[in-house]
């Protein structure tokens, strides 16, 4: 355990700051439900709030497990740690649509400090991974022993976060014979934030969608699947005018505005953009 002093820029006064760093799980969970208390992997969120002046956080928890920095596949079950890094993702073109999104992450400083776990609880518009998860029908593990739907934690990540729970890993299943397709828009090059983010996972049976999963991100406070477009390409050969006709009409959604893009803009250029990433289904069939 270590302290360090954080000042409080109204009041001018020091605060302590406690990081604690522990390979014992009891002890995590514990110093957790400290009030002020919050967990860290890779800071680049977290010391980003501290440098802002958030005088709300009290104590740092570094949970340390050598199973969290560990990327594993079995039986088809791959199992990515929660302290894994963009950097290691990256580096792995077998995680597929993972790999692309990781690839896309900030710079190269970022990629080599953030990790999944971290990027599971991003703010809107950031978390660039989990449209990617929500088509690969990840679940995520907990330090509890939980095993829980990446659809379900999204829905309750502000309660998740409430109950102090510590997300140790997520695992999905590699399935022979399909394609994973991800895109990611930003006004900024080559590594802004993002307007929007778009991501696919399909299986293709002599030139016709047999199944497909379609999610779409930073464009709302939580990632979703597009089920109703999905509904649409089901059964179809992916042809311009098909996933045109498909991607017209998006009603399912309903976009934020912020300072990289308003509410208007991202609805109108999504189908745009799903567009272009549904293309590469016509490589595939």
């Amino acid at each position: 355990m270590a302290n360090s002093n954080k000042r409080d820029r109204e009041g001018g006064q020091n605060l302590a700051l406690v990081y604690v760093s522990t390979a014992d799980r009891d002890e995590a969970r514990r110093t957790l439900r400290r009030p002020g208390a919050s967990i860290i992997s890779g800071g680049t969120l977290l010391l980003r709030r501290l440098n802002e002046g958030d005088t709300s956080l009290e104590t740092i928890v570094r949970y340390r497990d050598a199973s969290q920095r560990a990327i594993e596949t079995r039986g088809g079950t791959v199992r990515v740690g929660a302290a894994v890094t963009m950097a290691e993702i990256a580096a792995r073109p077998d995680l597929g649509g993972l790999a692309c999104a990781a690839r896309e992450v900030g710079g190269p400083a970022v990629r080599a400090a953030a990790t999944v776990g971290g990027n599971l609880f991003a703010p809107f518009p950031f978390g660039d991974l989990i449209p990617v998860l929500l088509v690969l029908e990840a679940e995520i593990e907990t330090l509890e022993g939980e095993i829980i739907p990446l659809r379900q934690f999204t829905a309750e990540r502000a309660q998740f976060s409430l109950d102090r729970r510590i997300v140790v890993a997520v695992r999905f299943d590699r399935i022979e014979g399909t394609r994973e397709l991800y895109r990611k828009v930003t006004r900024v090059r080559p590594h802004g934030a993002p307007v929007l983010v778009v991501a696919s996972w399909s299986r293709m049976v002599g030139g016709v969608i047999e199944d497909i999963r379609v999610a779409a991100g930073a464009l709302g406070l939580v990632a979703q699947r597009l089920r109703d477009v999905e509904r649409r390409l089901v059964g179809i050969a992916p042809t311009a005018q098909a996933i045109a006709e498909a991607t017209a009409d998006i009603a399912e959604i309903d976009p934020l505005s912020d300072a990289i893009a308003s509410a208007w803009y991202r609805r109108k250029v999504l189908p745009v953009h799903l567009g272009r990433l549904l293309s590469g289904l016509g490589e595939q069939a």
